[in-house]
């Protein structure tokens, strides 16, 4: 005997609970006092409830008297029928407003696209070109800016070390423009291709390339960084680089024997200035190597050279160093050297307020500006 297994429900128990109410309400004539928009809804509602809103694709099985001779009985067929359930429906509601925030986005993209006018940065000046630069997210428009600017004749060595040295540039492979080119460029010369490989190394270090920088600076450093550090070609920026990553992945030779080699203040004080450990005894090589050296200058290192000395102090130190280019300043206004020395004095201080020391660094700005 043919065995007849329970069916499982084809509607929910709060789907059922829904025409229940809706058929009660009907009876009682509550639905009199329902604004017809409202009672159109609920409708609507309930034709979506009971799937009515949602016209079938599925083919309806019906067994023909063929298959009945053939295959058996009505019943067997129909429990040999495999039904494809879909686990999950996307509402047409939910489909339709991903559709328009994806719509919303894509313009959004085209509009940010659209803006960029390069006639209009070619006439920019370098500072705002800059900023400009520094400011972009997307490495697509990166690459972009660098082939106009080649394809065009403007691009030099700034707005070139701009691009590569945005953190959002970090694919050099898919660079438009290769290496080989920016070498051929008529627009460089030699000095400028010896500031790109400096950049890149910068960039590949930024990069986690480790190879890469040592490779660079092996080929290079002695045949090409040193000979312009020692004839002062090579602007500081470049030269602080230089020295941070040979002490840094090198490690041949420590501070002193550069310091000895070049014989050179300001190559000294930049030395210091790249120098990320030990940069106090950095500081001893100095004043005890060069016996030239004015007054405030030596005040300057004793200080750098303190044991006590803070990471935040000596931060600033630094960036006075560069700013105010201590290694080649030889101050005649009394006004300018106090206020100097005022500075350092309060830098030494490790109870001086922040504040105060900005405040005491923008004093002398103003005299020495």
């Amino acid at each position: 005997m043919l065995s007849v297994q329970k069916s499982k429900p084809l509607i929910s128990q709060s789907t059922i609970k829904f025409v229940v109410r809706f058929l009660w309400n009907s009876k009682n004539g509550v639905s009199k006092n329902i604004p017809p928009r409202q009672q159109q809804s609920e409708n609507i509602a309930l034709a979506d409830a009971l799937n009515l809103l949602v016209k079938s694709t599925e083919e309806v099985k019906r067994p023909s008297l063929y298959d009945s001779l053939t295959q058996g009985p009505v019943e067997e067929q129909l429990n040999s029928v495999k039904v494809k359930i879909s686990e999950t429906q996307t509402h047409v509601s939910d489909q339709l407003i991903a559709n328009i925030l994806q719509g919303i986005k894509s313009s959004n993209i085209d509009s940010l696209q659209e803006k960029i006018n390069y006639s209009q940065l070619y006439e920019m000046n370098s500072r705002d070109l800059s900023s400009y630069i520094a400011g972009i997210t997307s490495e697509q428009t990166l690459f972009e800016i660098l082939e106009t600017f080649y394809n065009h004749k403007k691009l030099n060595i700034r707005v070139l070390t701009n691009v590569l040295l945005n953190k959002n540039l970090k694919h050099l492979e898919k660079s438009p423009i290769s290496h080989l080119q920016l070498r051929e460029y008529t627009e460089f010369n030699s000095l400028d291709i010896t500031k790109l490989e400096i950049i890149l190394l910068k960039k590949y270090h930024d990069l986690k390339q480790p190879l890469n920088v040592i490779r660079l600076l092996k080929q290079n450093l002695d045949s090409k960084y040193v000979p312009l550090i020692k004839s002062q070609e090579l602007p500081p920026f470049y030269e602080r680089i230089i020295w941070r990553f040979v002490f840094e992945y090198l490690k041949q030779y420590k501070e002193l024997h550069y310091i000895e080699q070049l014989n050179n203040i300001k190559s000294s004080f930049i030395i210091w200035e790249a120098s990320t450990k030990n940069s106090n005894l950095v500081a001893r090589d100095i004043l005890a190597f060069h016996k030239d050296l004015n007054e405030l200058q030596k005040h300057f290192l004793k200080i750098a050279s303190a044991d006590n000395l803070s990471h935040i102090q000596l931060r600033r130190l630094k960036r006075m160093s560069i700013k105010y280019k201590i290694s080649r300043l030889d101050p005649v206004d009394t006004a300018l050297y106090e206020g100097l020395n005022d500075v350092l004095e309060s830098e030494f201080n490790p109870l001086q307020s922040t504040e105060q020391l900005q405040a005491d660094e923008e004093s002398v700005r103003k005299v020495y500006v």
